[in-house]
């Protein structure tokens, strides 16, 4: 895979192109957003379908990023969008959708099933989203607006080589897509299969003076509040089985593209189980001892472990002071994710 990066601007407005098969280019475009250290980590997918003469984007990001995302699309020349997928419908990665469609009215969307209605009339998502992720960050993402029923598709879009995978865990409304192209298959995992900075991706957040290549790509669990890790377990189990073995690559929406898509779908498998060992034995120290398992100090703690111990981890310290912050804060969030189901899974294994 060859991998070309360009920077338009100074406002962090970046692709990046992924050389991988004739038919179709693939772009990933940056959705900046103005909040501590989240310039770099948002991705839209853009794909040229030459073969088919459509283009596709998966995902489309937050509200705040859809003038630049649209202004980057223009630049590459692509005059319209047949066609947009989302893996899941929260702020990060269909908050843009109504403004996008201002753009490209006749473009169709494609989410699942229990998420349509929300993409549609998006005021109880917005208020959830409010409530978990606070007020400072959805205002950051900016106000989500709905888009009309009209370019909802209700069944799988029509689209050469295309699967789509039913894969929660991370929401219970997660979904996967997959195309086959040319003896290659292209997984576009939303986080499914966690988040990552990778090899190429990775160079637009590292520190002043460091230019290294890691040893292992910076990857960890997507496993958000109400994480239940039987569902996300199946769900990985799933992808690597029907990854292939050669010539499979992984899209993340966080952030950026992985060759060797089953060999890191295993590593992801592995460190979740890892992860889910090392909290769950903590947690049930904490329950017994007749402590807070959810103490945030504790918490952080677990967190400071993981990040010694855990290889994948180990990309970390090279980073950006500020982007440093803003992913020891989305780690948090995991670890918090699987002490929550760790409690849950302890009462409910004694009930």
């Amino acid at each position: 895979m060859k991998v070309f990066s360009k920077a338009l601007n100074q406002n962090h407005q970046h692709y990046f192109q992924y050389d991988i098969i004739d038919s179709m280019d693939i772009y990933l475009i940056n959705n900046p957003v103005d909040f501590y250290g989240m310039n770099y980590g948002f991705a839209a997918w853009l794909l040229v379908d030459n073969k088919n003469g459509i283009n596709i984007l998966v995902e489309i990001g937050p509200a705040a990023a859809i003038d630049i995302v649209q202004d980057t699309i223009e630049t590459l020349g692509v005059k319209k969008i047949d066609f947009i997928l989302l893996t899941h419908i929260h702020l990060d990665h269909a908050g843009g959708l109504g403004h996008i469609l201002k753009y490209y009215p006749e473009a169709m969307v494609y989410a699942s099933e229990k998420g349509r209605k929300h993409i549609i009339e998006p005021d109880k998502l917005w208020d959830s989203s409010v409530k978990v992720l606070g007020k400072r960050l959805t205002d950051a993402y900016q106000k989500t607006i709905g888009i009309p029923e009209k370019n909802v598709l209700k069944d799988k879009p029509s689209i050469e080589g295309l699967s789509i995978i039913k894969t929660p865990g991370h929401a219970p409304h997660h979904e996967t897509f997959i195309f086959e192209r040319e003896g290659v298959q292209l997984i576009f995992c939303g986080e499914a299969a966690g988040m990552i900075y990778g090899r190429a991706e990775r160079k637009l957040v590292l520190g002043d003076g460091i230019d290294n290549e890691p040893d292992f790509i910076y990857l960890y669990p997507a496993t958000i509040y109400r994480f239940e890790y039987d569902v996300s377990d199946n769900s990985l189990k799933k992808l690597i089985s029907l990854a292939h073995d050669e010539n499979c690559y992984l899209f993340y929406s966080h952030y950026g593209a992985a060759e060797d898509g089953k060999k890191m779908l295993e590593a992801n498998h592995a460190q979740l189980v890892f992860w889910k060992d090392m909290i769950e034995k903590e947690v049930k120290k904490r329950i017994e001892n007749e402590e807070n398992p959810l103490d945030m100090e504790f918490l952080k703690e677990i967190a400071f472990q993981l990040m010694k111990s855990d290889l994948h981890l180990k990309d970390y310290v090279h980073y950006r002071e500020d982007v440093k912050r803003a992913q020891f804060r989305y780690i948090l969030n995991s670890v918090y994710g699987i002490a929550d189901w760790a409690i849950r899974n302890y009462h409910k294994e004694r009930a």
